[in-house]
């Protein structure tokens, strides 16, 4: 609590506060600096919905702007793995006039072109699903940003009767 001329001040500047956070500050800015980000990508856990049925698990995961050759789906021991990747690219065409650029500025603009490739969003999702999934029935399919999986589940062979014999 910092008092000025008698009265409580919350906002009053405490003096050692400052003298205290500077080595603190400086040893921050050397560690980002020496550990420069190169890849711009952010990661996300997708929005998902899942139903259970007597039959089929069906699960809607929304992957927005993600074209359907950067999607990867992995069913390994029972967990499901979706893996996708949004490059963040200029969408603009160029033109017959920019074409005829100099090689100084097509070159200039690749560079641009490849650091914005570099900008991406990762979705990843792990979900552990029951044993009895069918793993050789999923079928995925991809339209407008949803991916919508049906994991058919094993038929569970009905309780039979067996028989003891004498020896």
């Amino acid at each position: 609590m910092a008092l000025s001329d008698g009265v409580f001040d919350p906002f009053f500047p405490l003096p050692s506060f400052d003298s205290d956070m500077r080595p603190l500050l400086r040893l921050a800015d050397r560690v980002v600096n020496a550990y420069p980000i190169t890849d711009r990508t952010t990661i996300q856990v997708p929005n998902y919905e899942y139903q259970r049925n007597n039959d089929k698990i069906t699960l809607q995961v929304e992957l927005p702007g993600v074209a359907k050759e950067h999607i990867d789906v992995e069913m390994n021991s029972g967990k499901l793995t979706i893996t996708a990747r949004r490059l963040r690219l200029s969408h603009a065409q160029p033109s017959s006039k920019e074409s005829e650029q100099s090689t100084e500025e097509n070159e200039a603009h690749e560079a641009q072109k490849a650091e914005l490739s570099q900008m991406s969003r990762l979705y990843k999702l792990q979900v552990r699903i029951s044993t009895n999934v069918d793993d050789e029935g999923i079928k995925a399919e991809y339209n407008h940003g949803i991916l919508n999986m049906i994991l058919p589940l094993k038929k569970i062979d009905s309780a039979r009767r067996i028989a003891i014999t004498d020896q």
